[in-house]
This record gives C-alpha cells, sequence and structure tokens, in this order.
C-alpha cells in the first residue's frame, strides 16, 4: 500500500482552545465551535457538540453528544433551532429528523448558564450516499503522542478485515492532550475505515473520529471494529467511545487497528435462505429472503457471483439436484447487502464437503476464494467461517459471539451440526505456547493446542472423523530481528521450557519458525488423542515462502524479480494479503482439504494472468505435496 495523499497536520488546541472569539465577515465575534459564557471573575462555560456537523436521511436517528468546560454542572439542554418542523431531539441527544429534505440545526444548551450553547447542523437528504473520508480527529493516549507517528488512516470496500488502502501517515509527533486534526486529499468513499497503529505502538489511542470536510462519518452509531484483546484491559470500544480519559491498548506490539463501519445501518441485510442450506432427500423450495423492507434480490443457483450474474428474485427457487444458492439484496439509498451462499445437496448423489475456518483477519484471507475455486472444481463445499480480528486460538472460548461470517454463536454452531473439515488458527496474540498449562483458567493463558482441543472435542461429538486443519500462517514482512516482539518467532517467549526457538533473522527464517511452531501444536493434539484422525497442517507460509523464491528466480511471468513484496503483501509491507496473497493461500487450502491439483482453476478478483496464475498454482500444489505433514494421502 503506497501512501495516496499527503496531508496537513494541525493542533486543534489552535482553534478551539487559545482563540476567545472569531471575527466574522460582518466585523461582529463569534465563537469558533460554541458560544461561551463570561462572567467577570468566574471561568467562561464553553459548551461544544459532536458533530458539529452531519449529513442524514429522512426519518433516521442520530446520535450528538455534548461537552461543557468550565463548571462542574456538564449537563446540556437539548432542543431544535427551528422546532418540530425539523424533527425531536431527546435529553440524550438523539436526534430524529424530519420526513422531508430540511437544513436543520441541533442545538446543546448548557444546564448551569443558558447563554452558553453549540450548535450543530444537520442536512437532511432524501437519499443517503456513503461519502468519502478526508479528514481525522485524533486524540493521544496521554503520554503517548509519540508513539502515533508512523500511524497509518485506511479505507476499504472489501471487508473490516481486508482490502484496506494507505490514505494518510501521521509523519509528525500528534499535540499531547489535546485534538489533533489531519486533512488529506481522498476521492473515493470507503465504507470501512480504521487508524492503524506503527509497530511496537500496541496501537494505543484515546480517540478518532473520521470525516467528510465538516460531515462526520458515524453510520448508524458508529458500528466499530478493532483487533481483539488488551495488555491492559482497555479494548478498541475506548477509542470510539467519546471519552478522551479512556484508551485503546492492544495485547500486541505489531499490526493493531480501530476503526468503524461508516455505512453501519445503512447497507441491505444480507440474503438468507428458507429452508437451510444443507442435506435432503426430496427436492426442496427455497426461499431467499432480507431483514431490510423492500429490498431486492438477484441470486445464481451455480455459486456464480449474483451481483453480475444474477437473476431477479419473485418466488421460491425449486431445487431438485445439488446446487449451491447466492444472492445479494439491494435498494435504492443503500450499500447493497454482502453476497450469501447455501449448498443444498439433494438425495444420495455426489456427498457435499462441510468446512469451517476460525480465526482472525488472516483467516478472512480465504472468504471469497476458496468456495469459488472449489465450485470451479466441481466439489460441493458448505463453507463457513467465523473470525475475530487479531485473536488467537482462544476466540472460541472467549469471542463465542460477535464474530464476522454470519454465525451467531460459534459454540453453539459447532456443537450442533457436523463439519467434515475445521481449521484453526495460532496466531502471535496468546497464547504463545503449542503444548501445557492445560489448568490455567482463562483461554488466553492456555497453549494453543490446549485451546484447539475444545473446539476438536466439541466437533467431534457430531462427526468422529473431523479434519482438524492447523492454518500455519505468516509474520509480516519486518517482523524479524532485534526489533521484532513475536512471540512465536522467537521475539519473546513466555515458557521457553516448552517453547523458546532464536529470534528469526530473516522473513523466511520467521516463516520456518512459525510453520515448526504449528507442528508443535500437532504433536500436542496428537498426545492428546492418539487415537483419534490426526490434525494436519495447511502450510500457507511455506507456499508464499516457495512463491517468493520462484518470483526471484524469475519463473513467474512478468513479475520482476523484485516483485514478491507489492504482489503478495497490502503495501509490500503489512501483514495482511492482497488479493493475489489471499488467491495463493486460497489454493493451498483448495489443495490441502480435497488432495487435488488446483491447476486449472480460475483466478477472478486478481490482476494475475492466465500464466501467472498456473505458476501460483502449480506452487501451491507442489508445496502441499511435499510438505510431510499436509495430509495428502500418497
Amino acid at each position: 500500500m503506497k501512501a495516496l495523499f499527503s496531508f496537513s497536520l494541525i493542533a486543534f488546541s489552535a482553534l478551539s482552545t487559545t482563540l476567545d472569539a472569531l471575527v466574522s465577515a460582518d466585523g461582529s465575534r463569534r465563537s469558533p465551535r460554541g458560544i461561551e459564557s463570561r462572567k467577570r471573575g468566574k471561568t467562561p462555560i464553553r459548551v461544544t457538540v459532536s458533530p458539529s456537523a452531519t449529513t442524514v436521511p429522512p426519518s433516521r436517528s442520530t446520535t450528538f453528544s455534548a461537552t461543557v468546560d468550565g463548571t462542574k454542572d456538564t449537563a446540556v439542554i437539548w432542543s431544535v433551532q427551528e422546532g418540530t418542523v425539523c424533527g425531536a431531539v431527546t435529553e440524550d441527544g438523539i436526534y430524529k429528523p424530519p420526513a422531508a429534505p430540511a437544513v436543520c440545526h441541533v442545538v446543546a444548551t448548557s444546564h448551569a448558564d443558558p447563554t452558553a450553547t453549540a450548535i450543530a447542523s444537520v442536512s437532511v437528504t432524501s437519499c443517503w450516499q456513503l461519502q468519502a473520508v478526508n479528514r481525522v480527529r485524533l486524540f493521544p493516549r496521554a503520554g503517548r503522542a509519540a508513539d502515533m507517528v508512523g500511524g497509518t488512516i485506511q479505507g476499504s470496500n472489501t471487508g473490516p478485515t481486508n482490502g484496506f488502502v494507505v490514505l494518510a501517515t501521521i509523519e509528525t509527533k500528534p499535540v499531547d492532550g489535546d485534538w489533533t486534526e489531519l486533512s488529506f486529499a481522498n476521492p473515493t468513499p470507503y465504507r470501512y475505515l480504521r487508524y492503524y497503529g506503527p509497530a511496537g505502538s500496541y496501537g494505543q489511542i484515546a480517540e478518532i473520529e473520521f470525516y467528510s470536510n465538516a460531515n462526520r462519518l458515524t453510520g448508524d452509531g458508529l458500528g466499530g471494529f478493532g483487533t481483539a484483546g488488551s495488555r491492559s484491559d482497555n479494548p478498541w470500544q475506548n477509542a470510539l467511545d467519546g471519552d478522551p480519559a479512556t484508551f485503546f491498548d492492544g495485547s500486541t506490539p505489531d499490526n493493531v487497528y480501530v476503526g468503524i463501519d461508516a455505512a453501519s445501518g445503512y447497507a441491505v441485510a444480507a440474503p438468507s435462505y428458507s429452508p437451510a442450506p444443507g442435506a435432503y432427500s426430496l427436492a426442496q423450495s427455497v426461499t431467499i429472503s432480507s431483514a431490510t423492507a423492500r429490498s431486492s434480490i438477484r441470486y445464481t443457483t451455480d455459486g456464480s457471483d449474483p451481483v453480475t450474474q444474477g437473476i431477479p428474485y419473485s418466488g421460491p427457487v425449486p431445487v431438485s439436484s445439488t446446487a449451491t444458492l447466492s444472492a445479494v439484496a439491494t435498494k435504492s439509498c443503500m450499500l447493497q447487502s454482502s453476497v450469501t451462499s447455501g449448498l443444498y445437496t439433494i438425495g444420495k448423489g455426489g456427498k457435499a464437503q462441510s468446512s469451517l475456518h476460525i480465526g482472525n483477519s488472516l483467516t478472512d484471507s480465504i472468504d471469497g476464494y476458496l468456495l469459488p475455486l472449489a465450485i470451479a472444481g466441481g466439489i460441493s463445499l458448505d463453507y463457513w467461517r467465523y473470525t475475530i480480528p487479531g485473536a488467537g486460538t482462544y476466540v472460541y472460548q472467549n469471542y463465542p459471539t460477535g464474530g464476522y461470517g454470519g454465525i451467531p454463536n460459534i459454540q453453539t454452531n459447532v456443537r450442533s451440526r457436523p463439519y467434515d473439515h475445521v481449521s484453526m488458527q495460532p496466531f502471535a496474540n496468546m497464547p504463545c505456547v503449542p503444548t501445557g498449562h492445560a489448568t490455567e483458567d482463562d483461554a488466553v493463558n492456555r497453549s494453543d493446542a490446549v485451546d484447539i482441543n475444545d473446539v476438536w472435542n466439541d466437533a467431534t461429538e457430531l462427526n468422529p472423523d473431523v479434519q482438524i486443519w492447523l492454518y500455519s500462517v505468516w509474520p509480516a514482512p519486518n517482523d524479524y530481528g532485534p526489533g521484532s516482539a513475536n512471540c512465536i518467532t522467537g521475539g519473546w517467549n513466555r515458557d521457553p521450557k516448552i517453547w523458546s526457538p532464536a529470534r528469526s533473522t530473516s522473513w523466511e527464517d520467521g516463516v520456518s519458525i512459525t510453520t515448526r511452531y504449528n507442528e508443535a501444536v500437532r504433536r500436542g493434539l496428537i498426545d492428546l488423542h492418539p487415537n483419534r484422525r490426526a490434525p494436519s497442517i495447511v502450510p500457507a507460509g511455506l507456499a508464499l515462502v516457495n512463491l517468493k523464491h520462484a518470483v526471484e528466480a524469475g519463473s513467474v511471468p512478468k513479475i520482476d524479480t523484485t516483485g514478491f513484496w507489492d504482489l503478495v503483501f497490502e503495501g509490500g509491507s503489512d501483514l495482511h494479503l492482497t488479493n493475489e496473497g489471499r488467491y495463493l493461500v486460497a489454493l493451498v487450502f483448495y489443495a490441502s482439504m480435497f488432495q487435488v491439483s488446483p491447476n486449472g482453476l480460475p483466478h477472478p478478483g486478481t490482476i494475475l494472468t492466465d500464466d501467472q496464475a498456473a505458476a501460483l498454482q502449480i506452487i501451491a500444489w507442489q508445496t502441499v505435496v511435499e510438505y510431510s505433514s499436509r495430509g495428502i494421502k500418497r
């Protein structure tokens, strides 16, 4: 990811705290963000309101907050300047606009001094539109402003865990103990916006706000997201709570972020199916619906993309033979839904396989790729995922709800339906030991083998022959050497008696150590259940190393011998992958799970040529076949 735009860095204190008043064009004096009351001998009372300006569709509620300085009485009285013609606001600052377009003003008045007020401008438009972020306000954690230098503001339209581009970089130290503003040019509306902390910073930040010009971007109530956990019990939600006294402090030093879904509440609900996807002895009539009223649905019956190839839904879809239904829902003035898919297996023909993938954003790398590859390869796959950004294998115990992938409760899901494949992803965010520590109360403090074993035990209740896969990932390109704090690759060792590798000296060395770590987890699981089907490893990190060597040898057509990093990693240095890197990882999953070569499969969603895709397919298959713990039957 190359930084696309530069920005100006302005201390908000210069705008909102050092100026007593501004002079308007007519010579009158006015407060910059509210009206303050001055009384002789007393500290002036000042009211500010956030957001100071916003755009909303008719009848869609939005929430304002107010800050009162100069008095212990921080209560405010809310009102609408134009009266009921412009809607109404509750005593908690929840504003409901009128049913017709208008320009309205919400007023916050100090309870202590009725002459101190602040006014927010509200543009009520006939149709909501996603706006382009071009400004952020940030408030550093007290005493940690310098740790934000090198942090970035990023945007994505792919999802909250992948597809981000850098919009701005914090190049100088923000103001400590005050708001700082970053302005930058950006014409593209992005749904998912985040602050991505620099390496070693633990993502520490007190508050972050995103704006399009004067309009604060919040979606419907700040639909937020961020990396899971905190080393000091200060989660990412603190950076979105409007209180600079609280802060986010991540659980790992690197690859930590917090952000918002700017379209939260304005995206059409994803389609659902009734009866639910599954195996049936007789033909089914499937109803497809969206929880968003008056939305339109397009669908396909062969698993192809319903956005580009779907036909309009007008009534129940007859399914008389095995088929994969895919659907998308749309509605004017809203963003289209995500695509959902469901496999229906009818009769006894062609046994379908089911897979569940539990992890974090690196597990999301295969989303949108593995299922289309399976369909293209003639494999009936009932694919599911459950991911929490930044979480380790303790996700199953500690975060059973709130994950991405459409599963309301992962524990209930695993205990109520059988799976053929379940993948788990050991990650350098605790437990940080492959085995042991079985008696710890908190799953964070156990081991990867013990935490994965909980999933394995539940999954075998319904399918004793379930295949457990350990998804062996990779460190970030620069995560090695003296500056690394990676607990898997030797940056620090939680329990040297169990796991204490020498610190990685290169990225390839880090991948090798990560692979050995997964092998240790695998041995620990086999020791726990020697009579069960042995877990296998998806060697994704090794495939990336093999691709690097192929690129450097000039074996990948029309890719420069120095082009590996930009081909595979977002921005050339991020932990997360480009679409091309995600495609390779999905190929490795395909080869591992189905034990067939992925040669000849399509490569949609990438910029690869047919020859380049063929090279990646060969690398994926050779990596899986040549790796001893991959599960391929010879």
